[in-house]
């Protein structure tokens, strides 16, 4: 390669192991190798010692004497070696044997172990030329001569960097070793190209600069009037050394210039605080509500906030034009917030969204922030939650209204609520469970919306949410109450439609468990007790209430009390059983609602009004005990008229009577401890129709007794008796002697008695229990209460026949015997006769 030629291959004096820069040799000419014949093959692959020794020899001994060659001697030098290597060793080996050879020319180099294989020709004899050329590049690549050692060094770092360099600056290896013209070429070539590739890199370098240099060359005008007048400024202060007042004005305008720089830092600051720059500005215009908008927004607050501390100042206009800058400012954002939560609701993809009830989701993050922000303008506040009403509950009417179109699509094929409208109970149902539904749905939706008290939003002023909690706590349930208001009535329509024509009692009773039930729900959930929804849940159940009192009042009211009602067993009236059997029907439904699985029953809440309850003791004074007294007893007197006068028209009324009372008692029984023991008053209900049947036997027992003591010809003598001294009073035998004054009443003398008693109580004694259970009590329905009059009755009887014989044998204890012929039974023989035991 020519332009390695400079150095490497020109005999240097070992005193002069670098050449300058300016004394740089020039290229020699190639070595002509026409006129040395080479052998065309060669017939061994090394070389004879002394043939390598005698080369060496000559070659070191050459080396040795050498002085600084001319140019134009070095190629008569070249050529002597050439001639002289050619004829002595007849040329038989390869290129690698040559190697070999110059190795062994200077045994002190070590050889490289890379040699630059574009240089051999594989299995190809190798001419003249090839073996100058691998020649001089062995000899660059392997002397470490110390006076060739820099320039040898730069060279092959200069081969490396081309190597390593072969992709970026397109290098072809076959043309650059070609020792041909066209390589003479290519190498020129390479050099140019990598000078003009080193001034480009220059160029650019010098290119940065270039706005450098037009700075300084534009200021270079300034600089020197400064300069000059700097000077001028010195050699005038050195010429008159006693004048300041040049240097006080200089002094003065530099403390002015201080102070307005500092003053401009001020205002700059302050214009930095209080203002918005153009970009802000234009994201409060023009950019979507997000976080930059937000940050924004929190500067202008706090100017706002800065600028109510200059209204402390003397001149307020600063201050006050600046909060009306910032007002208008923040009214602009408010509106831009406000159509931002709007198109939120609007869009279906936000509000159906999955996601919105994930608290960590931005969408949902972004609306609860720009709802904080907005709760500082109240109007706008107001107006978004009415706006939010008003969407979600035509949402909703839409969705319960949808349930009762048959070709509505919302329903999806199921119309369960308009195929149970022949069950009221299971319809009514129906619509309060879908309400409940459409309730508890919205609730969670706007509970992930609105519910984010809790939340600590970045970057946002905890300012506003202490400032606005009274807006902001709750508002979630306060919107859910606004936005249920739509169903009620439709609703409450439906609900009436029905009850208006329900007349059974008992299913009256059960819608009115259900809309209790589902009222307890609805709260639970969050609906106040002055939400209209409710208010009409309580209006229909008054109206079941209503309802079911109709019904019992109703039958009252059909009665004609003038009609008779009686038959000959005495029974109660027909009507009253009826009437029983639906007021029994209901406490049983009643009665399975209020107990447990366990089988206690629940009590009423203390907290809960008595008037809330259906059966309680309003209810059952007008279902019980007013139409008892007003139209049972009522009645029962008008069929007998001469009770008062005749004693067996009495018999009749109070058997009639017992019968009545103890239906009633014996029906209502059972639900003492459920119904009867909601308080006092429902209690003495109950209490007031046992003592009612209880007077009721007394009398009919007083009855008995008087007849008994009529028909054994008694009734004289036991009224006589007891005028003087109590009977049931008598305690031993002394107290007999309270009737000795009998004795002087003509009643008293024996054949008196004789006549008036004996006959008839022999006579009646005998039939008195037949006629007593048979005739007298036979149609009372219930046996005790017979068993109770008639064992009463003769224990009573008894009790005075006893009492009179012992008095009488008492006052004529000259006459017993004649006492016994009148009153012939003896104490058993009488209580057997009556059947009573002893």
């Amino acid at each position: 390669m020519d332009f390695l030629d400079y150095q490497i291959y020109s005999v240097t004096n070992t005193t002069k192991a670098v050449t300058s820069e300016s004394d740089l040799p020039e290229p020699v000419s190639r070595l002509r190798l026409a006129p040395f014949e080479l052998p065309s093959q060669l017939s061994s692959h090394t070389l004879d010692n002394e043939t390598a020794r005698s080369l060496s020899n000559s070659i070191e001994k050459d080396l040795q004497n050498s002085t600084p060659l001319q140019d134009g001697k070095l190629y008569n030098k070249m050529s002597m070696y050439v001639s002289q290597s050619i004829d002595s060793l007849k040329l038989q080996s390869t290129f690698n044997n040559e190697l070999s050879h110059l190795q062994n020319i200077h045994p002190t180099t070590k050889p490289t172990s890379k040699q630059p294989d574009s240089i051999i020709v594989n299995n190809k004899p190798a001419d003249a030329t090839d073996l100058v050329l691998s020649k001089k590049l062995s000899k660059v690549l392997n002397d470490y001569s110390f006076t060739t050692y820099h320039s040898t060094s730069q060279i092959r770092n200069s081969l490396k960097v081309l190597e390593s360099n072969t992709l970026a600056l397109r290098l072809d290896h076959s043309k650059l070793i070609t020792p041909e013209y066209l390589g003479i070429l290519a190498r020129k070539s390479l050099k140019s190209d990598l000078e003009s590739e080193l001034l480009k890199d220059h160029l650019l370098v010098l290119e940065e600069f270039k706005p450098i240099a037009r700075r300084i060359k534009r200021l270079t005008d300034s600089v020197q009037t400064i300069r000059t007048l700097g000077q001028s400024l010195t050699e005038s202060n050195d010429d008159t050394p006693s004048d300041n007042q040049l240097l006080l004005q200089l002094n003065s305008l530099n403390k002015k210039l201080n102070a307005l720089t500092l003053q401009k830092k001020i205002l700059i600051a302050l214009k930095d605080k209080f203002t918005l720059n153009q970009i802000e500005e234009d994201i409060i215009t023009n950019s979507p509500v997000a976080k930059p908008f937000f940050e924004i927004i929190n500067k202008v607050m706090t100017i706002k906030e800065n600028s109510m501390v200059l209204l402390d100042l003397s001149n307020k206009l600063p201050a006050e034009r600046l909060l009306q800058k910032n007002n208008s400012i923040l009214q602009l954002i408010n509106k831009k917030i406000y159509n931002h939560l709007i198109d939120f609701l609007y869009n279906p993809q936000n509000t159906n969204s999955p996601s919105i009830t994930n608290p960590d989701d931005s969408l949902l993050i972004n609306f609860q922030r720009s709802l904080v922000y907005l709760s500082n303008d109240l109007p706008y506040f107001n107006e978004f939650l009415k706006r939010v009403a008003t969407i979600r509950s035509k949402l909703i009417l839409d969705e319960f209204l949808s349930q009762f179109d048959i070709n509505s699509s919302k329903h999806s094929g199921k119309l369960t609520i308009i195929l149970s409208q022949q069950n009221p109970i299971r319809y009514i149902s129906d619509i309060l469970a879908h309400v409940y539904s459409l309730i508890v749905n919205e609730y969670d939706f706007l509970k992930s919306l609105f519910k984010f008290q809790s939340k600590h939003f970045e970057n946002t002023p905890q300012s506003i949410l202490q400032k606005n909690e009274t807006f902001l706590n709750g508002i979630d349930k306060t919107l859910l109450n606004e936005i249920v208001q739509s169903l009620a009535n439709s609703c409450r329509i439906r609900i009436e439609q029905l009850l208006r024509f329900e007349e059974n009692p008992c299913i009256n009773f059960e819608i009115i468990q259900h809309l209790q039930l589902y009222s307890i729900m609805y709260q639970r959930q969050g609906i106040t007790m002055d939400n209209q929804i409710i208010s009409n849940l309580k209006k229909l159940i008054q109206l079941s209430k209503e309802k079911i009192f109709e019904f019992f009042t109703s039958i009252i009211n059909d009665l004609n009390i003038e009609d008779p009602i009686l038959n000959d067993d005495l029974l109660p009236p027909e009507w009253l059983v009826r009437y029983l059997n639906k007021l029994i029907e209901l406490f049983e439904i009643y009665k399975q609602m209020t107990t447990t699985s366990s089988g206690a029953t629940t009590t009423t809440n203390n907290n809960e009004s008595n008037d809330s309850l259906l059966i309680n003791s309003n209810f059952l004074n007008k279902i019980i005990k007013d139409p008892i007294e007003s139209t049972l007893l009522v009645q029962l007197k008008n069929a007998f008229p001469l009770s008062k006068k005749k004693d067996d028209v009495k018999i009749s009324l109070l058997t009639v009577e017992i019968n009545c009372f103890d239906l009633l008692s014996s029906r209502l029984l059972p639900f003492k401890n459920i119904i009867f023991n909601i308080d006092d008053q429902s209690m003495s209900i109950l209490n007031w129709i046992d003592s009612t049947k209880n007077n009721f036997v007394s009398e009919m027992l007083k009855l008995q007794i008087k007849l008994l003591f009529q028909r054994t010809g008694l009734h004289l003598y036991e009224n006589l008796m007891n005028m003087i001294f109590p009977l049931r009073s008598i305690k031993d035998k002394l107290d007999y002697d309270m009737y000795l004054s009998l004795l002087e009443n003509p009643l008293m003398q024996l054949d008196t008695i004789n006549s008036n008693v004996h006959d008839t109580l022999n006579e009646y004694l005998p039939m008195a229990l037949t006629d007593l259970q048979e005739n007298l009590l036979f149609k009372l329905t219930s046996p005790s209460i017979a068993d109770e009059i008639c064992d009463s009755s003769f224990n009573e009887l008894s009790f005075f026949y006893i009492i009179f014989k012992r008095i009488l044998i008492h006052l004529y204890p000259q006459q017993i015997d004649r006492v016994n012929e009148i009153l012939n039974f003896s104490e058993i023989e009488f209580n057997t006769l009556i059947g009573i035991d002893n």
